[in-house]
This record gives C-alpha cells, sequence and structure tokens, in this order.
C-alpha cells in the first residue's frame, strides 16, 4: 500500500506539472485567436478557421482538466446537481459522435434524487465510459446502454473488496455487450496509465480519473465483465438533501470598465496577452513580467493602480510572495492570483493572505471580464 500510495504521488506531480506547461501554452493560443476573431469578419473563411481553433483550444482546456482530475489538484467546486439533465446534456454530444453501427439505450427516470456534485467531472466520467464502451464494439457492432435511476439500500452492499454503505443513492449504470474482459484486465483496469488499447488510441488515464471523480463524490463504482459479454460500470452516488441550485442563464454581454490594472507574469507572451485584452475592454493596463518591478510600481505610487493580476509560479518572487508584500503597502488592494497548476497554494491559503480571487488558467476573455468586473465591484462595497 505504501509503494502503491508513493507511485500515485509521482504520478499525481507528474501530470500536474504537465498541466502547469499546457495551461500556460493554451492560455497563450486562446487568448491570441479570441484578438485575432475580432479583427476578422464573420463571413470570411478565416474567421471559420479561428472559430476551429478557439473550440480545439477549450477542448483541450478539458482535457488538462482531467489531467488535474486524476492528479487531485483541481479545485472543482460542488453544488445541488440535477444529474438527470447533466447525463442528458452529454449524451446528445455521445451519440453525435458514436458510430451508426451502434445502438443507445438511454433510460433515465423522470425524478431523480439531487447529489453533491460538479457538472464537468460528470461529463468527463460519462465520456470515459461510454467512450470505452464504443471502442470495446470496433467492428460487429452493439448496444451502449446508460440507466440513470434512485435507489435505496437498506443495509450495506459487499461486492468483491468493496463495500458500499446503506442509505438513499443515485444509481448510474453503463453497460454494453462487447469484446469484454477477462480476470487478468480486470485487475489492472484502474492503474494509472494501464491500457489494452493500440498506441495512440488511448492514454491509460481515462479509468484512472472515473474512480477519482467517483471518490471524490463520495460513491462507489463496481465493475462487472467477461469475455464476449460485455462489461457493466455501476457507480452508486449518494443523494444530497436539499433543492437543485438554479441555473443561470449564459451571460454573452462582456463586461467593461475603466479602471487601471497591472498584470504580472513570467511568461512575456502572457503578460502582454492580458494588457492587450485587459485594454481590449476598456481598462488601463500595464504589465510586467518581474514580480520586483511590479512590487517597485506599486511602492512608488500606492494608488496607481485600482487591481493587481498575478501568476502564482514565478522565478525571484512567487505571486503568493508578491501579493503579502502589496498588500502590506496597501491593505485593501484588490488582487487576483492565477495559475496554470499549483500545489504549493490553494484556495483557502490564498484568501487567508487577503487575495480577493483565486483562478486557474486557461481564462478566455469572457471568464477573465468577470473576474475582473467581480473583485473591483466587490472592493467598492
Amino acid at each position: 500500500q505504501l509503494h502503491q500510495a508513493n507511485k500515485m504521488e509521482s504520478i499525481g506531480n507528474l501530470a500536474g506539472g504537465i498541466a502547469h506547461e499546457f495551461n500556460n501554452i493554451l492560455s497563450i493560443i486562446i487568448s491570441n485567436n479570441e484578438l485575432v476573431m475580432e479583427e476578422v469578419p464573420e463571413w470570411g473563411l478565416a474567421r471559420k478557421s479561428a472559430e476551429a481553433i478557439g473550440i480545439a483550444g477549450m477542448r483541450a482546456r478539458e482535457v488538462v482538466k482531467q489531467l488535474l482530475t486524476f492528479s487531485r489538484q483541481d479545485n472543482a467546486t460542488k453544488k445541488s446537481l440535477n444529474i438527470r439533465s447533466v447525463v442528458n446534456e452529454s449524451m446528445k454530444l455521445i451519440r453525435s459522435s458514436t458510430p451508426i453501427n451502434i445502438e443507445i439505450q438511454q433510460n433515465l427516470s423522470e425524478d431523480i434524487y439531487p447529489i453533491l456534485g460538479n457538472a464537468t467531472q460528470i461529463n468527463q466520467l460519462l465520456f470515459n465510459l461510454c467512450s470505452n464502451a464504443i471502442d470495446a464494439m470496433p467492428n460487429m457492432g452493439g448496444r451502449l446502454t446508460v440507466d440513470l435511476s434512485d435507489d435505496t439500500l437498506e443495509e450495506k452492499r459487499e461486492h468483491h473488496s468493496k463495500t458500499i454503505k446503506s442509505g438513499q443513492y443515485v444509481r448510474l449504470v453503463i453497460s454494453d455487450n462487447g469484446t469484454g474482459m477477462d480476470k487478468e484486465i480486470l485487475d489492472k483496469v484502474f492503474d494509472p496509465y494501464y491500457t489494452t488499447k493500440e498506441i495512440g488510441k488511448g492514454t491509460g488515464i481515462g479509468l484512472a480519473v472515473v474512480q477519482g471523480i467517483v471518490e471524490r463524490h463520495g460513491g462507489s463504482i463496481i465493475l462487472d465483465s467477461h469475455p464476449g459479454e460485455g462489461t457493466t460500470f455501476t457507480i452508486y452516488l449518494p443523494v444530497h438533501e436539499g433543492p437543485f441550485e438554479d441555473e443561470k442563464g449564459v451571460q454573452t454581454v462582456l463586461s467593461t470598465g475603466n479602471e487601471n490594472v497591472l498584470y504580472v507574469d513570467d511568461e512575456p507572451s502572457i503578460a502582454k496577452i492580458g494588457e492587450r485584452q485587459l485594454n481590449s475592454l476598456g481598462y488601463t493596463a500595464e504589465s510586467t513580467t518581474d514580480p520586483l518591478q511590479a512590487l517597485e510600481m506599486v511602492k512608488t505610487d500606492p494608488d496607481k493602480f485600482d487591481l493587481v493580476i498575478s501568476d502564482i509560479a514565478m522565478p525571484i518572487m512567487t505571486g503568493n510572495h508578491l501579493f503579502t508584500e502589496i498588500l502590506k503597502i496597501r491593505p485593501n488592494m484588490p488582487t487576483i492570483l492565477c495559475t496554470g497548476y499549483s500545489s504549493k497554494i490553494s484556495k483557502k491559503e490564498a484568501d487567508t493572505i487577503g487575495v480577493a480571487a483565486f483562478v486557474m488558467k486557461p481564462l478566455n476573455k469572457f471568464e477573465l471580464a468577470k473576474i475582473v468586473r467581480k473583485v473591483l465591484d466587490d472592493t467598492k462595497r
């Protein structure tokens, strides 16, 4: 168990490091592409290419989220969730990319208890399990079945080495009639980077991500499979007492302003693109790649900037150290701390320092505009 724990910690650190590098690269791609789209007419072919780049960038961001989920380093928030609507929307996308020779049967009960969950992670779970099921029915076609219902366990249930406590659950079942798995594969199927797929067709982290998501939701996952008889994943997620939280309508108008903002990032491209995005939103923005220079700018004129945005992982001085020093000079300075990944500081620790907001890269322009406006408005209250 100690060896396994050490192995998981090492793999988690590797995944987190990769996520950090990818998020910095994606920040440059997504932000520059958004600025390009503003200059390209909607009827032009270049606009369609830019839109495709944007979609690919956001898909890549979701892949990085999977890495962070796997490495246990994501900061996903949970709320009272209508899992039926999440499953229904996910299945629309899965259906559109499923080969025509595979039938999808969807049995979702009308009235489902709420769960305390994260919609993005439930989406990841469904995509991974359904993708595996589809891959298990490559040539002959087959049937993929997704069932969702409430379930009450009067007493704890034992299944192989798993124990499920008694109580009320939402039960999600994904099954296929594909090739199935033997006992040797079943014993390793949740191991990170273990895959039976050909090179280039699977990473081996899909089921490890699924297991991590289920555990983070306080649930249990049961796998049943036999060679030639298909595979069934049964997931039990504990019911959450309380009404569903209302989903707010999607806001399409960008939040703007005219305040002075300082943007700090040791990556020159990210610092400059942050400045350009803020200027395009109406703010008067300056940027620097040197946190010591940023600190000196605030010391010289503490009231010049209405907001300071900084990356965490920087040489010489980290973003959290920079903000600690800035808040000594001006205790009420609004601050936003950004990171592509950091195991050194959490949102709770950022709150302790006095940071107004803690966000994950990459942010698109809408997300940046929203968080900047919120922090500035909250400070004025």
